[in-house]
């Protein structure tokens, strides 16, 4: 499943649960305050979640600025297999460095990986799209696999490692730029 869906799913009911809530305590016990605190909770707590982000993403620069003593090129979140859950992946000079919310911090340097990329991790949940022919009783039925975004790194073995996360081409690109691979500057002489 896209840990992504998982968390939006969250923060919207909390949102408009919260909302819903307070216009109905507020309208039962017949309190104007109350009841118009909905538009509060409506527009505060999805600014609360973005702040909270910046300020967990601005925590990680630190924790690599003072603990790695290395300079962030580009952070992205994400989320990384159950066992710790949502982070941080840094991009920096000698190193990928996963900050993790909860449990020990990864520093992957660069030599330690023979391949990176992007690519549509299959999910286990399948869509069917049909398709009407014409004003026939005939359609197309197309089924296929929901993808979560990942970025991945091989190590030496051939051993992946997934991040999932909706910036993955963009992490892609700097570390490829990082690494001196990138040829999109390349001109043709055709």
């Amino acid at each position: 499943m896209d840990p992504f869906t998982s968390r939006f799913a969250k923060r919207f009911f909390i949102t408009v649960g919260s909302a819903v809530g307070l216009f109905l305590i507020g309208a039962m016990i017949n309190s104007e305050a109350i009841a118009f605190s909905y538009l509060l909770a409506l527009f505060g707590i999805p600014i609360y979640f973005v702040i909270q982000d910046k300020k967990g993403k601005n925590s990680c620069k630190e924790i690599v600025r003072n603990k790695y003593n290395q300079n962030s090129i580009l952070t992205v979140e994400v989320y990384h297999h159950s066992d710790f859950g949502w982070g941080f992946l840094t991009l920096t000079k000698e190193a990928l460095i996963f900050v993790p919310k909860k449990g020990d911090i990864i520093n992957i340097p660069h030599s330690n990986y023979s391949d990176y990329g992007y690519k549509g991790l299959g999910t286990g949940n399948y869509i069917t799209t049909s398709s009407k022919i014409g004003d026939t009783n005939m359609s197309i039925n197309n089924t296929s696999e929901k993808k979560a975004p990942v970025f991945y790194i091989a190590a030496q073995n051939g051993n992946e490692t997934h991040f999932h996360t909706r910036k993955n081409k963009q992490m892609f690109t700097a570390v490829r730029k990082l690494r001196g691979e990138d040829n999109s500057n390349l001109k043709s002489n055709y």
